[in-house]
């Protein structure tokens, strides 16, 4: 039985470039770079245990998406990707020394070695707004995720009817 083997894919992207709204954005770059990388979809379950993170800023033009995959453990290949407009292309550059930075001190392939972020808790902020604020916050991160993970169900039953690759 072979090892399992970890992977860390950094997609750098420009809003503007890529395809749909901004809340199909995420989902259709994280299923683009799993099928370009693993040939399915972005996939949070067993035994695949995809983990994404996003940074950059969907709003600003420069954003980024992490997607790892494997034991944490373990030591991982960087996979690179660009978004051209039209499609996920390998990007042979190397990494920034920006980006680099991120990896090195914010974006770590164990989830369990990134700072503590320098945001509020969902109970902290319960605690500094009013009710009716915090209700309406915790509302539109309910529905917002909810989208996204709908999205994402959606894109992966077209590609299971379309084209049974997945």
């Amino acid at each position: 039985m072979s090892t399992p083997v970890s992977t860390h894919v950094f997609v750098l992207c420009k809003t503007e470039k890529m395809p749909g709204s901004y809340v199909e954005k995420i989902p259709l770059m994280a299923n683009a770079a799993c099928r370009r990388v693993w040939n399915r979809d972005f996939n949070k379950d067993p035994p695949n245990e995809d983990r994404l993170t996003t940074f950059g800023g969907w709003m600003n033009t420069r954003c980024f998406l992490l997607i790892d995959n494997g034991p944490v453990d373990k030591p991982y290949t960087l996979v690179r990707l660009r978004w051209d407009g039209q499609k996920l292309v390998d990007d042979p550059a190397l990494v920034d020394r920006y980006i680099q930075r991120q990896f090195d001190t914010i974006y770590q392939f164990n989830p369990a070695d990134r700072p503590k972020t320098n945001g509020l808790t969902d109970e902290e902020l319960k605690e500094v707004l009013e009710p009716h604020q915090f209700e309406a916050f915790m509302k539109s991160k309910n529905e917002m995720t909810a989208r996204h993970m709908e999205k994402l169900r959606q894109q992966t039953w077209n590609c299971m009817v379309h084209c049974g690759c997945c």
